[in-house]
């Protein structure tokens, strides 16, 4: 709010001060200490915000700190590198693909991207990220440092490929929402400065009429100002990309489920780096772009993973946007930072038939662990299994409530879940708690969140 935005500025009535991510939490302690004094808030009235204040802001205070990292794009080459045989992403066909394939993918990808700032080098151009370079200079595994590179939001493991192939560059990833409008479009690409775009194919892009709609996409982001097209490589687990060698950016080489490492010392994206650029729903106005570093993507995830009981053995269904906070960092980033897995549902919009399907599988798959949505992906859960009892499929029905009952960790995020909707769920599903709900902006990430285990209460954070 504007009373708050002014105590965080320290202004006294003056013109506010914008904080930096990493500044952000402190800022809103220093805030909230100070409102609970001069309500004369006691730690009896106000427990849980007298406790989140005195921990330092910790999501996760009454359980202790497993995870601890401070860059989230090394983090996530670490685990990698150390879990090459862990399935990492089921793709929406159902493919599952490891973190030594996904390694070995973006690491090529990588090298493409470098390749093309080579090109971009060589005709007489700048840097790409705005600095002279000398001719025929090779480039380093940061060729990028701080370059926007756009990225096609579409769920799968070429997604996740093109995240950390950008990492290992040094570049600062912008996701582009699949369903955004070409106006919507042109004001990321040109607000953000993208200079790269990496196109993520879709079914049907193989279509040999794609051809022509393609040089149209070129010719677009051209217009605005983007520079070079890099495309992802369709990623499957028997493609071989698993046995090539990483050349730059972990100095590293995969052979068949083991990862040597050759050089740990080298550091690509240091906390402080730029990581991403997340742009607002545009509610007051055109959407703004907030920067994230690899440092406070680092504090969101551990703060969430920690709070969460996060762990390798999890394995979330993925059916929100990647282009947004909540599918992206408490979702996608959470479990590759886990050692997790994330099957992606694929689809433009949610599909609440396809969803319990998935949740109630058994069919031998592992079962799903967490699930993340917003309040309408609830009510569309809810009215799907109502509609399973009026057609009297109790089957169905009691397989569906049942596997919603198994999940170890089911969150409700993006708008506050009406009461009602919280309570159905109880009552429809038998769950012993509401969906846990949290709190965060696309400015700060998360900042606050019921409790994994105790006491919630539907309606509050």
């Amino acid at each position: 709010s504007s009373r708050w935005a002014e105590d965080a500025g320290g202004a006294g009535g003056g013109s506010t001060r914008a904080h930096p991510p990493d500044e952000m939490l402190p800022a809103m302690l220093a805030v909230t200490a100070r409102r609970l004094a001069s309500f004369g808030a006691s730690t009896a009235v106000r427990p849980n915000l007298a406790r989140w204040v005195s921990s330092g802001g910790s999501l996760g205070a009454d359980s202790p700190a497993r995870y601890s990292f401070d860059s989230l794009g090394e983090r996530l080459a670490d685990v990698a590198t150390e879990r090459p045989a862990d399935v990492a992403v089921v793709s929406p066909r159902g493919v599952e693909v490891t973190y030594g394939t996904l390694l070995a993918h973006a690491d090529a990808l990588a090298d493409s991207m470098r390749a093309t700032f080579a090109t971009m080098r060589d005709d007489g151009r700048e840097g790409a990220a705005g600095d002279e370079v000398m001719a025929h200079e090779p480039p380093p595994a940061d060729a990028l440092r701080g370059a926007r590179v756009a990225i096609s939001a579409i769920p799968g493991p070429e997604f996740d490929v093109a995240m950390k192939a950008t990492w290992m560059c040094g570049a600062i990833a912008v996701p582009i929402a699949r369903n955004h409008t070409k106006a919507e479009t042109t004001h990321v690409l040109t607000d953000s400065g993208a200079s790269v775009f990496v196109h993520i194919p879709e079914r049907g892009d193989d279509d040999p009429d794609g051809t022509s709609s393609m040089e149209e996409t070129f010719d677009f982001l051209t217009s605005v100002g983007v520079r070079r097209m890099v495309s992802v490589a369709r990623v499957g687990e028997r493609d071989g990309a698993a046995r090539g060698e990483l050349s730059h950016s972990r100095g590293a080489r995969v052979r068949g489920e083991a990862i040597d490492s050759i050089d740990e010392g080298a550091i690509v994206n240091a906390p402080s780096d730029g990581a991403l650029i997340i742009y607002t729903s545009g509610t007051t106005g055109s959407p703004k772009g907030a920067l994230h570093t690899h440092g406070s993507l680092a504090a969101q995830c551990t703060a969430l993973m920690n709070a969460w009981d996060w762990s390798p053995s999890d394995r979330m269904y993925h059916a929100l946007p990647l282009h947004h906070v909540h599918g992206l960092v408490n979702g996608w980033a959470c479990a590759a930072a886990t050692g997790a897995t994330v099957e992606f549902a694929g689809d433009s919009s949610f599909a609440p038939r396809a969803a319990w399907a998935r949740l109630r599988d058994d069919a031998g798959r592992a079962p799903v662990t967490v699930f993340m949505g917003v309040p309408t992906m609830y009510v569309m859960m809810l009215r799907t299994l109502e509609g399973f009892k009026r057609r009297r499929n109790v089957a169905e029905a009691t397989a569906s409530a049942a596997a919603a009952r198994s999940l170890r960790l089911t969150v409700s995020g993006s708008a506050s879940l009406p009461e009602p909707v919280a309570r159905a769920w109880m009552t429809e599903t038998g769950a012993d708690v509401v969906p846990l709900e949290r709190y965060g902006m696309t400015e700060i990430g998360m900042a606050l969140s019921n409790p994994l285990r105790g006491e919630r209460r539907a309606g509050t954070v």
